[in-house]
């Protein structure tokens, strides 16, 4: 047998379903790095990571240099390449000079940017495309 005090909460529980049921509770921005409605951005930074390998096995030689918006993935590009047994003197000095105009700019099509759950995709930064947390405006 049931006691009277369960019947109350089990109708509380019915009702707030019910109502529940017809309002979208849903985050119009679940899917968006940028919350209420600000527009993921990057800024414009260019450091550049230059470094020299002979070549080798998956490395082909010559001067390589690769243009990068997040001055951590510069830095990582370069112990990277010296891994690789690249020629890597300069390399990291050439990531701590910002050569880029600074600017904000919208994590979009134009810019060669598509905005993810986490960040902005940029292809044609880096070696194989870069991916960068959004400055949200």
């Amino acid at each position: 047998m049931k006691s009277a005090a369960t019947i109350p909460l089990a109708l509380a529980a019915i009702i707030l379903a019910v109502v529940g049921f017809g309002c979208d509770t849903s985050d119009s921005t679940d899917d968006r790095a940028c919350p209420g409605g600000q527009a993921c951005g990057y800024m414009d930074h260019h450091y550049n990571s230059i470094f020299y390998c002979p070549p080798g096995f998956l490395v082909p030689g010559g001067w390589h240099g690769y243009t990068w918006r997040d001055q951590t993935n510069c830095h990582e590009e370069c112990t990277s390449a010296a891994n690789w047994g690249c020629d890597v003197s300069g390399c990291d000095e050439s990531c701590d000079n910002d050569t880029g105009p600074g600017t904000w700019l919208p994590c979009n099509a134009e810019n060669g940017g598509n905005e993810l759950p986490d960040g902005c995709y940029l292809e044609s930064s880096g070696v194989s495309g870069e991916f960068v947390p959004c400055a949200c405006r």
